[in-house]
């Protein structure tokens, strides 16, 4: 299952902008957060999440608008689903993408951003954050640009993801937690 973290997804996305999720980040997520067992996939790129899922003994339910071998588009999706797992597009896109989700989403959705997601005066005046229970931090900044490994691995770099978590029954204020993924980030002689 391949997630996407780009910077500004649209129509004419070009393929060299598929930057997957390392299967470690997935795993640990699900080490973190209880996920039923039929979850929807909409930005699965190539599959690297959905690998994992599958893995996992979860019924994945997965499409992309730009690549891999199923075509969907998850903002015309009307189906309701309990979970949803994906690392969407950013920029607007994004926004679009929570907002869907709270529309379909009967239980809880992950998705994997960049924490300055948790900025924005129209995030907030559209209820963005609305039903946001955690965001889970990862404590080393991991490199989305690189191509992704078998054994989970990942260089660094300058961006810092979180797993953002809204549960569609919870009122309070988010909770910010941290997953220490030290041991998926590569060092030098690993690369």
């Amino acid at each position: 299952m391949v997630g996407k973290a780009f910077g500004h997804r649209n129509q004419n996305l070009p393929k060299g902008d598929l930057h997957q999720t390392p299967y470690s980040m997935t795993e640990q997520l699900l080490q973190v957060e209880y996920f039923g067992k039929k979850i929807l996939e909409p930005a699965a790129g190539e599959g690297a999440i959905k690998r994992v899922l599958l893995e996992k003994m979860h019924s994945v339910e997965y499409f992309d608008k730009f690549y891999g071998d199923k075509h969907g588009d998850f903002l015309e999706y009307k189906k309701h689903v309990d979970y949803i797992i994906t690392n969407p597009p950013y920029g607007k896109l994004a926004d679009d993408f929570v907002l869907h989700a709270k529309k379909i989403c009967n239980i809880k959705f992950a998705f994997l951003l960049r924490t300055n997601y948790l900025s924005g005066q129209t995030r907030l005046r559209k209820g963005v954050y609305e039903n946001l229970k955690t965001v889970y931090v990862f404590s080393r900044m991991a490199d989305l640009k690189a191509p992704i490994r078998e054994d989970g691995k990942y260089p660094t770099a300058m961006i810092v993801y979180a797993w953002f978590i809204w549960n569609m029954n919870y009122l309070g204020e988010p909770k910010i937690k941290f997953i220490d993924n030290s041991m998926y980030c590569m060092r030098t002689a690993d690369r």
